[in-house]
């Protein structure tokens, strides 16, 4: 995120959605993936997390699907969604570079069937913080 104190209303109001999601410490696997959804405030936009995070479901839905052997892995599927929601900036962007690397592993970190409510837990929080582009 461009403004420092987005990112940390973001990591902060992640970090209230998962404590009161679980009432105690967390989990050490969703304490792992919010520590990867704060490196991805930290190095995209708030416009380009909430495209990264909108990408990620739909790579996980379409992986789940019965014929994903067809349409690919979640890895996959995430490649060619960042490739077609970023275009040419997908190549040169280190940002969305570092991103990819971290999302390939995002959903390996929680348990099955929790990455797409944990990503829209990301997604409420981002859309509490983020700051309206200036016109």
């Amino acid at each position: 995120m461009d403004d420092i104190s987005e990112y940390i209303k973001f990591r902060n109001r992640l970090g209230d959605f998962m404590h009161e999601r679980f009432r105690q410490e967390l989990p050490t696997d969703y304490l792992a993936a919010t520590g990867v959804a704060n490196l991805l405030a930290e190095v995209l936009s708030a416009d380009r997390l909430a495209t990264f995070f909108r990408v990620a479901i739909e790579a996980e839905e379409e992986s789940r699907q019965p014929a994903r052997f067809l349409a690919g892995t979640y890895s996959d599927r995430l490649d060619r969604g960042l490739g077609r929601a970023f275009k040419d900036l997908y190549e040169s962007d280190p940002g969305l570079n570092v991103a990819w690397h971290l999302g390939r592993v995002f959903p390996n970190l929680l348990p099955d069937g929790e990455f797409i409510p944990f990503i829209q837990l990301a997604q409420k929080a981002l859309e509490q913080v983020a700051v309206a582009p200036a016109r």
